[in-house]
């Protein structure tokens, strides 16, 4: 059972199943690599000033 908050009056929830995702250590270990392979090029490095400093 669960309650409406603006009401206070009492609603049943259905049971219901949710998809869980979980990536494995070898879906981790790839993305942390082409991470750090992208880290270095690409447009979104860095050259000048960022957010806040003066451009």
């Amino acid at each position: 059972m669960g309650r409406n908050p603006k009401t206070g009056e009492a609603a049943a929830i259905s049971v219901h199943r949710v998809v869980v995702f979980r990536a494995s250590q070898i879906l981790k270990q790839r993305v942390a690599s082409a991470m750090r392979d992208a880290a270095g090029s690409g447009p979104n490095t860095r050259d000048g000033p960022g957010i806040g400093q003066g451009g």
